[in-house]
Parts: C-alpha cells; structure tokens; sequence
C-alpha cells in the first residue's frame, strides 16, 4: 500500500528541475515532451518567474509568468506579461498543501 503525502512543497523552480517542469507541465497539457519542446521553453519560460508543486521529488504542478512583446501598428511596443502553465498531476490521494 502507498502512502497519501500529508504535504505537497510549493517552490520556486530551480535550473535543475527545469527539464522535470517542462515534462509535467507538457503531460497536463497531453502533449509529448522532447528534448525540442525542453530547449524551446528555455526561450520562453522565465526560470525565475516559475513555481513547482513537488510531491517528495516528483514535480506535480507547474505555474509560470512570462513576459511578451506586443506589436501594434503606429504604437510604441509595451511589454506584457501572462500567467500560464498552470496544470496539476494527481499525487495518490487528497493532500494539504504546505507553506
């Protein structure tokens, strides 16, 4: 029998879970990652910007905010920004969230 996590860690991603990121966030999305799809996020994806929910080592939840440059005729370019990413895996049974 496996045990339920009693907590779920919520924490800023590091460069070293990054490629583990791209692969659950992929998965919550149902599309397939590759080492293509893990290089093209890195253009994307604002390490810095993004969080992790980890259920022990596995990445469960990803969220991220990523910049974009907007183009509109005759205007001057104004960055924005966007929330996105945001997608969950089920981790077993129902667990509190820590933090």
């Amino acid at each position: 029998m496996t045990s339920i996590p009693s907590k779920l860690e919520i924490r800023p991603l590091s460069e070293g879970d990054f490629n583990a990121w791209v692969r659950t966030r992929q998965r919550g999305f149902g599309v397939h990652s590759s080492a293509n799809t893990e290089e093209l996020n890195r253009h994307i994806v604002e390490i810095d910007r993004a969080i992790a929910a980890f259920d022990g080592s596995e990445i469960v939840g990803t969220t991220a905010a990523m910049s974009f440059e907007l183009t509109i005729p005759g205007v001057r370019r104004p960055w924005l920004w966007s929330t996105g990413s945001q997608c969950s895996q089920p981790t077993g049974g129902e667990a509190s969230f820590g933090r």
